[in-house]
This record gives structure tokens, C-alpha cells and sequence, in this order.
């Protein structure tokens, strides 16, 4: 979507209304010029069929399986430390993660 001087100017065909942010429908130009508070009929949006790769679908199958992987107890205890402001960020921890982290992509890549 492309929004130039005040304008909502789709960048491909849609058949969704385009209204500006705070119009409603009585007070949108189309309808001040047509006179009418009806709204035109527009008929439903057409799905696009969309197929996903193996590699796509077993992704997310980890990622749902993974998603529910969850220690409430730690989550409890760094939410009771932050809302008692005795949370401490080490820093040099999250420095060294992230550097393994990178490492690992990196040779993940080169294979």
C-alpha cells in the first residue's frame, strides 16, 4: 500500500473498501459525491490457493512443538524479579549466546 498526501492508494487491485484512517462512511468523499449511505456491494474476496514446500511444513511443525516447551516456573521467577526491580541483564552472557548463535548459522551455511 502506497500512501501519498493524504491518500490510501492500493498498490495491487483489491476488492476491500479503502476508507481514510477516522472516515466512516457517511463522510467519505465517494459518499459525499454519490449521496448515499449505503454501502456498494462488493463481492467476497477470492483466496489464492498457496501450497507450502516440505521443508516450510516440517518448520512449522517444530515450531508448534517447540512452542509449547515453556518453563512456567522461570518465567514466574524473572517476572516477580522484574516487577520487584531485581532483575539483573548479564550482559556478557547474552554477548556470548549470541556470538554461539551466529557461529552455528554460519557453519549451518557453509555445509
Amino acid at each position: 500500500m502506497k500512501i501519498e498526501s493524504n491518500k490510501v492508494v492500493p498498490a495491487v487491485a483489491s476488492n476491500a473498501p479503502t476508507e481514510k484512517a477516522g472516515a466512516t462512511a457517511a463522510n467519505t468523499p465517494e459518499k459525499a459525491r454519490s449521496g448515499s449511505n449505503s454501502s456498494p456491494a462488493v463481492p467476497p474476496s477470492q483466496g489464492v490457493p498457496v501450497t507450502m514446500s516440505k521443508q516450510a511444513s516440517n518448520m512449522a511443525k517444530l515450531q508448534q512443538a517447540n512452542a509449547s516447551v515453556v518453563n512456567q516456573q522461570k518465567v514466574d521467577s524473572v517476572r516477580a524479579a522484574i516487577q520487584q526491580g531485581n532483575f539483573k541483564v548479564n550482559a556478557e552472557a547474552i554477548a556470548d549466546k549470541m556470538l554461539a548463535t551466529a557461529q552455528e548459522m554460519l557453519q549451518q551455511k557453509s555445509k
